[in-house]
């Protein structure tokens, strides 16, 4: 994959959908899912300044983006004040 982001956007490769609730239920592949809106940071644009948050191989929650497929894989780009926050790891 060769996909730089340019600006302030951000690339994020998307998490994969739950296929089953917290409580057990199966969701069936018929029903109606939203695409998650969160994943992993990829790639920082050239407008975008790498911080504690804001980098390579961190965990972002997002809300607004567009989505594009690279290499068969599924992707998002994502302007930075768009970026709701990052999780943390947990030890």
């Amino acid at each position: 994959m060769n996909f730089n982001p340019t600006g302030d956007r951000v690339l994020i490769e998307r998490a994969e959908l739950e296929s089953k609730t917290t409580g057990g239920l199966i969701i069936p592949d018929t029903a109606s899912k939203d695409a998650p809106t969160q994943g992993k940071i990829i790639a920082l644009g050239d407008g975008t300044s790498e911080s504690e948050l804001l980098k390579i191989g961190n965990v972002a929650m997002f809300t607004k983006s567009y989505e594009v497929t690279l290499d068969d894989s599924k992707f998002a780009v994502v302007n930075s004040e768009d970026i709701l926050g990052i999780f943390n790891e947990q030890a």
